[in-house]
Parts: C-alpha cells; structure tokens; sequence
C-alpha cells in the first residue's frame, strides 16, 4: 500500500482515501487511512534528513529550506485541491441525494399508477366474469323459455286437433238431428193429411 502512495504522488495525484482504493480496487477505508497516516510520517522522514552529498553547510542549509519550502507549498496546495475535490464530493453527493429522491418518488408514482391500473384490471375481469354468468343465466332461461313456448305449441296443435274433432261431431249431431227432424215433419205432414183425409170421408 505503502508502493501504491510512492506511484500516485510521482504521478502528481494527491494520496487519498478514494485514490488508493481505487488503485487498489478493494481495501477498507480504515485499513488505508493508518496506512497513509505512517506513509505520510515515513515521507515526513525523508524530508526532515534528506541524502545530501558534502556541500557547504550554508548551501545545505539553503537547500534544506528550499525544499522544506517545497514541501510546505505542495502540502499546502495538495490540501487546498484536497478540500475542493471535498467539496465537489459533497455537491456530487447532494445531487446524487436529489436524484435518488426524485426516482423514488417517480417510482413510488409509477408503483402507485400500476397498483391502479392492476385494481382496475381485476375489477374489469370481475365484472366479465360477472357478465359472463348473467349471460349463461339468460341463455338457460331462453332456452327454458323456447321449451315452454314449444309445449304451448304442441298443446295447442294437440287442442286443436281435439277441438276439430269436437266440431265435426258436433256438426255431425246436428245433421243427424236435422234428418232426424225432417223425417219427423214429414211423417207429421203424412200423419197429418191421412187425418184430414179421414175427416172428410167421416163428412
């Protein structure tokens, strides 16, 4: 972890938290932070002793200074650009917390408008189902409807044919009464014109 620091800072990045893990691809952050922690006293080290070959000591002396100065302003531009990338976190962070918020609530918008269309949807297939049944209760009653209506039919056909037959026995009574009468007018008008003949014989 310790090499990982050493190649981020020689490549100009600031050794962080976020940039070690994500040149590591895994590692907890606690792990990584007390790395970086004696990271930072071990280069703190170096800077403190540099390796200076024999020079003068007030050469060295101005070399120690120049790059403690260095060192300071690095340090010191590295926390600004530490704080600003903070801060951009931050805002990014807030967005991304705008952002969940507004799918949640477009999902649970979404979730509540497929509840309805779902409680519409049953209510339609009860109401079919429904339907369905007083449509297979109509049928029935038709066709116990057109069975009756066909049983009138034939007890009326079969009434009257009866009925027919009533009549024509009637009509034959009545001829054979006719005759009958006839036959007794005539025998009266027989009996009749033998009386009056009987009375003229007894004149």
């Amino acid at each position: 972890m310790l090499e990982v620091a050493d190649e981020l800072l020689a490549k100009g990045i600031k050794p962080t938290q976020q940039t070690v893990r994500e040149h590591l691809g895994k590692g907890s952050l606690t792990t990584i932070n007390k790395a970086l922690n004696d990271w930072w006293q071990l280069l703190g080290n170096k800077v403190a002793e540099p390796a200076i070959p024999d020079l003068p000591e007030p050469l060295i002396k101005s070399v120690r200074q120049l790059w403690q100065d260095a060192l300071f302003y690095s340090r010191d531009q590295l926390s600004v650009r530490a704080k600003e990338i903070e801060k951009e976190h931050q805002l990014r962070q807030r967005q991304l917390e705008v952002e969940k918020e507004q799918w949640q609530a477009q999902l649970k918008s979404m979730e509540s408008r497929l509840q309805s269309v779902l409680e519409q949807n049953e209510a339609l297939i009860r109401e079919k189902s429904q339907a369905q049944q007083s449509l297979n209760d109509l049928e029935r009653q038709l066709i116990a409807q057109q069975g009756r209506v066909k049983d009138m039919e034939r007890n009326l056909a079969q009434q009257d044919i009866v009925n027919q037959r009533m009549l024509n026995a009637e009509i034959d009574r009545v001829r054979d009464l006719t005759k009958q009468l006839e036959r007794a007018e005539r025998q009266a008008d027989a009996y009749y014109h033998l009386w009056q003949s009987s009375q003229g014989e007894k004149s």
